[in-house]
């Protein structure tokens, strides 16, 4: 269920996203350290010195269920 519930997500999200300016990264915010994992899409939009960045994060047991995130850093 999980797995359908977020190949749904990327289908429906992912091409708004990409819309608006997002591009998918593997890593938050530029950090290799802090790779982004197997249940988690993560994107994000430059903008001058600042990042905006969409974080979906998947349950990994139980029901399956996602949670969304919004946020904007400094880049620096």
């Amino acid at each position: 269920m999980t797995r359908h519930m977020s190949e749904y997500v990327e289908a429906q999200l992912l091409p708004q996203c990409i819309n608006h300016g997002f591009m998918l990264a593997d890593v938050f915010l530029g950090d290799r350290e802090n790779p982004v994992y197997a249940n988690e899409i993560y994107l994000e939009k430059r903008l001058g010195d600042t990042v905006d960045y969409i974080d979906v994060t998947f349950a990994k047991y139980g029901l399956p269920r996602f949670q969304v995130g919004f946020a904007r850093r400094r880049a620096t």
